[in-house]
């Protein structure tokens, strides 16, 4: 049996600095590990991030083939589980309505977090801004429903340790940066880069390699940049979006 060829790929747009930047590239480490090619193999270079996989164009494959891991937080308000949410229940909304299969964990999971929020409203662990609730209660309950998929994203946002409740920074509180909710933010970019048309998908494709290969040809979304790349979103009295 022919083994598959190994391609090394170069990849300068991908550092370990900004911590954006580092995250990005530890995270298309792990779904080429785990989606594509369980034997690639990577290392920081002075030259940026080198990739050794049988997947011949990454870009390509992030573009055509990659899943996203679903992440919900209806723990949060601002996550398009609250009352008051309008563009991140939009986001959810444009979710569900999606025809990629690429993303059908992400749908199959929101009705469970509706289930749970729905519970958790009625029992008093959410109150919509008011003073009380219980964040880690809302957390244990969506863990215990919620598609073994999200597990990771949960595990990572949130620690719940008997009853207490902890936050890692890395992921401010549960999944969030003040107000602005990563998992919306999640959403919204998702919708920017898993297209349908042809059109849709030059245009994803474009930013795929700008983003490997550290180059500028495509116009990025006006976006929040949050607290991975606080350059990016500019100095004070700067909107905190990056164009």
């Amino acid at each position: 049996m022919t083994s598959p060829a190994i391609t090394r790929h170069a990849c300068p747009g991908l550092r370990p600095e900004p911590l954006a930047s580092y995250l990005a590239g530890l995270g298309l480490i792990r779904v080429l590990g785990e989606q594509a090619d369980p034997a690639a193999t990577a290392a920081w270079t002075s030259d940026g991030l080198v990739i050794n996989t049988a997947v011949p164009d990454l870009a390509a494959w992030l573009v055509g083939e990659y899943v996203p891991t679903p992440v919900l937080s209806p723990w949060n308000s601002g996550s398009g589980f609250g009352l008051k949410d309008k563009e991140p229940l939009r986001a959810l909304e444009a979710m569900l309505a999606h025809q990629s299969p690429r993303l059908a964990p992400l749908r199959e999971a929101i009705p469970v977090a509706r289930e749970v929020v729905s519970k958790a409203r009625a029992k008093g662990w959410i109150t919509d801004g008011a003073p009380g609730g219980d964040k880690g209660r809302v957390v244990l309950e969506f863990r215990n429903r919620c598609p073994d998929a999200l597990l990771p994203w949960i595990d990572a946002a949130v620690v719940l340790a008997g009853d207490d409740t902890f936050f890692p920074p890395l992921l401010g509180t549960g999944g969030n940066d003040g107000r602005l909710d990563f998992s919306t933010n999640f959403h919204q970019r998702l919708l920017d880069v898993i297209g349908i048309s042809d059109k849709e998908r030059a245009r994803s494709l474009a930013m795929a390699r700008d983003l490997i290969n550290d180059t500028e040809d495509e116009q990025l979304a006006s976006a929040a940049i949050g607290q991975f790349d606080p350059a990016g979103a500019g100095g004070p009295g700067s909107s905190g979006v990056r164009p």
